[in-house]
């Protein structure tokens, strides 16, 4: 949990900035380099920021969250794409994660 004076630990700030970047990293292929940094950087920068102030009263793993989703998709999309050695090596774990999954 948070500690709830003042800034935010690193380690709790550093945790919730990169929880996006798995997920989106594991389900869409399109997660680029440039994302994933911008996504990180923005998290934690939420993160640390809210946790600070407190607005709204609302916990700054949402707004932490959604606005690091939200980098990590956007720098996805209007920089280079993802390499097609990087979506061979996306499909191909997906593949072999659905043999092993009986689907």
């Amino acid at each position: 949990m948070a500690p709830r004076s003042g800034v935010p630990s690193r380690s709790f700030v550093v945790s919730r900035a990169f929880g996006p970047l798995i997920i989106l990293s594991l389900m869409w292929r399109g997660v680029t380099r440039n994302g994933a940094l911008a996504g990180m950087l923005t998290g934690a920068a939420v993160v640390a920021v809210w946790g600070h102030y407190g607005w709204l009263g609302l916990y700054e793993m949402v707004p932490g969250f959604i606005a690091s989703t939200a980098a990590i998709v956007i720098f996805s999309k209007i920089g280079k794409g993802p390499s097609e050695e990087m979506i061979e090596r996306f499909d191909a774990a997906h593949e072999e994660y659905l043999a092993s999954h009986g689907k």
